[in-house]
């Protein structure tokens, strides 16, 4: 597999190109009803993600991914010294976006990291969480109560640190926020040989969907299977 030239990108020259990635179930389910997320993909699922992490610049996620899985977000020794040697963070930017501010300042996302990490809240969010968080990232406010507006997180890791490459790793309701504003690129999509069900299990994009009239092509780049895994990447073709 591999990852498209950005010439192939349907973007402006001075915008960050965002990738998704997800892994899903065969059934198109993200997590489990005891919300034990992907835990059911195989190892090179999680090699696949840990190379996405070590090429991009920034990774940004979603209040329950942080709060449900704790992710330390760690990289193979060569990747950061690859990193280091071409003058970049020895791990990616970690961006998480809490509307109410309600990730645990403790959450791993915020320590043992040289680069910085980014917290995202809405204008209403509990000032005593956003202090906290104040005390462990770098703290932005969206112009909603409870919500961020992705343009703001993109402008502001492009704006503010020189971020080329976001990598969103979701969950459901961030990666809708992103595709209704047009600001996904591409789509890494592994196919798990599980079956989940539940209506009210999630998917790998949720929010309110899209209109027939608006729904978003995808061209295939790469398709592979290995370990009964199915691996599957996208270009996005942008409204």
């Amino acid at each position: 597999m591999r990852v498209a030239d950005s010439a192939t990108v349907n973007r402006s020259d001075d915008a960050p190109v965002v990738t998704m990635v997800v892994a899903m179930s065969a059934d198109g389910k993200i997590t489990t009803r005891d919300a034990a997320g992907p835990r059911f993909t195989g190892p090179s699922d999680k090699a696949l993600l840990r190379r996405l992490r070590g090429e991009c610049d920034a990774v940004v996620v979603g209040a329950a991914t942080i709060i449900n899985d704790d992710p330390a977000y760690p990289l193979p020794a060569e990747t950061r010294r690859r990193r280091r040697d071409a003058g970049r963070w020895e791990t990616p930017i970690r961006a998480v976006v809490s509307g109410r501010a309600s990730v645990p300042p403790t959450a791993r996302m915020f320590h043992g990291h040289e680069a910085p990490a980014l917290t995202f809240v809405g204008a209403d969010a509990d000032p005593g969480r956003v202090r906290s968080l104040a005390e462990v990232s770098e703290l932005h406010r969206g112009a909603d109560a409870t919500r961020v507006a992705p343009a703001q997180i993109v402008d502001t890791l492009a704006t503010a640190h020189g971020v080329a490459a976001i990598l969103l790793e979701g969950g459901a309701e961030l990666n809708f926020a992103f595709l209704d504003a047009g600001l996904i690129h591409e789509a890494y999509v592994t196919v798990s040989p599980w079956l989940i069900g539940g209506r009210a299990v999630a998917s790998p994009i949720g929010g309110d969907g899209l209109n027939f009239s608006d729904i978003v092509p995808l061209e295939l780049r790469a398709l592979r299977v290995e370990e009964g895994e199915t691996y599957l990447h996208y270009r996005v073709s942008l409204r």
